[in-house]
């Protein structure tokens, strides 16, 4: 019985005036197929001011390519997202967006031809007239009948057939089909998976020459579907270590990033676009995307709040001393901010007070200090705040040793400590190895 006050249905935000809380970290627009979901969100999604000119650029380049980057956590994602969405639901683009990961980095090439089949396939899958089926089953038939690749897309779309079809299936045949994208087919789920083993196998083994010619057919079928191009976001660039494989993969990529017929969109952090020489021989386009100032930062926490009650706004919410607080804290960061105010907002409501207060923002900031730096010692500290303050350093570099008062190589051994933590990653420039602290760390440490 201690616990039950947990089992009671209380509203926690109520002495807010608030039904739940308005601020997450998540990106907006990531169902940018979703038009009624995209519809909402773009009430609280606030575009940075120094780039509005060049959105509608962006929205509407065709056969390019454009780097889009800024420090983590700054809404690269939400902004490309935004972009697709437009593009998908009101210029009849075929957009997919392709993940990239240490695990697939060396493969995101042959992975985004897979992307793009498996995507003409699910577009294939929701339309319910059997004419578009039939005319591409019959155009790959025609053009690619002993390719292995496209007789394995044939499996997953259905046999070709000239009579007209009645789908008369039980409930479970018609979901399996669905699934497929088939109206009529002869395959079960194990035989699914393996052909779809099958043409991954055989596509990372594929020459760049061959991908970017499946991508120029792939182009011709959205045509035939109804789309005028086909647009792609690779995600998560910026999430990469190792930046020399990320670049080497774009670097061996030229011969399929210039198909004819494709837009475009790779998310990366600014170390990317210091290559600027390897950069604009891929990128028409490199758009930063800038930390919030003051009115963008207080204009997102506003529409949020207001997004739950349409009477409220920002200062009804914070007192001005814990958004000035959380703006110094955080520098503008889109995700930092947000995290913040939606950490402060709970620790308000459990309390049950009528405005977040700079003290409900200290609580959050020593509490989440604390636990990033208890297990660090006080030279890992030391170092973690010079870092802060400087955009990379190199243990050979004399300045960093002298204030440090460490030896090079026991600075860079540090170094090499913090790196398998996770707090710095590093790059190799020439003969030198410089250090950065990671992004999600450097606002606890730079005013530290």
């Amino acid at each position: 019985m201690a616990y039950e006050y947990l089992k009671k249905d209380l509203n926690q935000y109520a002495s807010l005036n608030l039904a739940s809380n308005p601020f997450t970290i998540a990106p907006l627009f990531r169902s940018f197929k979703n038009l009624k979901k995209c519809e909402k969100e773009e009430a609280i999604f606030v575009m940075p001011q120094e780039i509005e000119k060049e959105i509608q650029t962006l929205v509407h380049m065709q056969d390019r390519r454009a780097l889009i980057y800024g420090l983590y956590g700054d809404g690269k994602t939400s902004l490309v997202d935004f972009i697709l969405y437009l593009a998908y639901n009101f210029h009849k683009r075929l957009c997919l967006r392709v993940i990239i990961t240490e695990d697939n980095v060396e493969r995101a090439i042959h992975e985004m031809l897979l992307a793009v089949c498996f995507e003409i396939l699910a577009e294939l899958s929701s339309r319910p007239i059997l004419k578009p089926l039939d005319a591409l089953r019959k155009w790959y038939m025609e053009r690619q009948r002993a390719d292995f690749f496209i007789e394995n897309i044939l499996k997953l779309m259905g046999k070709y057939t000239e009579t007209q079809e009645n789908n008369h299936s039980s409930k479970k045949q018609h979901n399996l089909k669905a699934s497929l994208g088939v109206i009529q087919a002869d395959y079960g789920s194990s035989e699914e998976i393996e052909i779809r083993k099958s043409i991954q196998s055989y596509v990372e083994i594929l020459p760049m020459r061959k991908v970017a010619d499946y991508l120029e057919e792939f182009v011709q079928i959205a045509q035939e579907m109804g789309f005028r191009d086909i647009v792609i976001y690779i995600d998560e660039a910026d999430h990469l270590r190792q930046l020399d494989r990320f670049l080497n993969m774009l670097t061996r990529a030229r011969e399929v990033l210039f198909t004819p017929g494709y837009t475009f969109f790779v998310a990366g952090s600014v170390e990317i676009a210091k290559h600027t020489e390897a950069m604009g021989a891929i990128f028409d386009k490199l758009i930063f995307v800038p930390s919030a100032n003051h009115l963008i930062f207080r204009e997102i926490l506003d529409r949020r709040i207001r997004a739950i009650n349409s009477t409220l706004a920002i200062l009804d919410i914070f007192e001005e001393d814990a958004l000035q607080l959380i703006l110094e804290k955080t520098r503008g960061v889109r995700k930092s901010f947000l995290r913040m105010a939606e950490n402060a907002l709970d620790t308000a409501g459990t309390a049950g007070s009528k405005k977040v207060t700079s003290e409900h923002c200290w609580q959050i900031l020593s509490t989440s200090e604390d636990k990033i730096s208890a297990n660090l010692k006080e030279s890992h500290l030391k170092i973690l705040k010079y870092l802060a303050q400087h955009e990379s350093a190199s243990p050979s570099d004399l300045s960093f040793q002298e204030q440090l008062q460490v030896k090079r190589v026991q600075l860079r051994n540090i170094l090499e400590e913090l790196g398998a933590l996770g707090y710095v990653r590093k790059e190799a420039k020439g003969r030198k190895i410089y250090y950065q602290i990671a992004v999600p760390y450097r606002p606890y440490f730079k005013g530290a």
